[in-house]
């Protein structure tokens, strides 16, 4: 029995191949999302049945302080990880891009800390930034610098958990550039080099603009991971640490 055109068509060939991931998303990401909405315009103890309560629950929110403290937090976290991140590993990602002897091992070493378990992470540096017994603050010590806080300092406590979230990402960002940079046509970047350009202006004018949809779609990912619940990694410090 023959198949309708239309069946047959790569446009619905196109729609079969993306059916179970739409699938997916749609059950476990989108479904959730709207009800969570309409939770939200409800009141529950959790134990009585819930009562419709129009935006009472957002007018409350708007005079909460821990609420806009939360935002700023998330904010700031946001703007330091995402750029950091990118320029961290545009930089490594250059550095990787070449044939030199053992060249598979440093990639590997970047990338390893992307698959390392996050309470893992946690655990090990909950104990190097430790404010007594932390390596860190016992190398700060032999050049001469105060002990530190760290995590245990709510001035410091964003910042190193920044340090922690961009060490566990970087990896991520040095293998997407990489693929980047190593799919830009060479006779491109060669015709640059013999109208004289100097590698910092190949960089620039021909490979950085190349970059261009990599660098948005990493962009993208680092502030979607960044606005999640303070991320995975966060989470497991903030449960180890209290």
């Amino acid at each position: 029995m023959k198949l309708p055109a239309a069946l047959r068509s790569e446009h619905a060939t196109g729609w079969a191949f993306l059916a179970p991931a739409v699938i997916l998303v749609g059950t476990f990401q989108v479904v959730p999302l709207i009800w969570s909405f309409v939770l939200s315009f409800q009141q529950s103890d959790l134990v009585s049945p819930s009562t419709w309560v129009g935006l009472d629950n957002y007018d409350r929110l708007a005079h909460d302080q821990v609420f806009f403290d939360s935002v700023r937090r998330s904010v700031i976290f946001t703007g330091l990880f995402v750029p950091i991140t990118l320029a961290l590993g545009l930089a490594l990602a250059k550095l990787l891009d070449r044939r030199v002897r053992g060249i598979g091992l440093y990639r590997l070493a970047v990338f390893i800390p992307v698959v390392t378990s996050t309470v893992a992470t946690a655990v090990v540096f909950v104990f190097l930034l430790d404010r007594d017994y932390g390596i860190v603050n016992s190398g700060l010590e032999q050049v001469g610098v105060a002990r530190q806080g760290f995590l245990q300092d709510p001035d410091q406590a964003l910042y190193a958990i920044v340090g922690i979230v961009v060490w566990h990402w970087v990896g991520f960002a040095v293998i997407v550039f990489l693929a980047a940079l190593q799919g830009i046509p060479r006779d491109v970047v060669e015709a640059a080099q013999m109208d004289g350009a100097t590698r910092w202006r190949v960089f620039r004018r021909v490979e950085l603009p190349l970059l261009g949809p990599a660098t948005l779609v990493l962009m993208l990912w680092l502030t979607i991971e960044s606005l999640r619940p303070r991320s995975r990694t966060i989470s497991s410090v903030g449960i180890i640490t209290t």
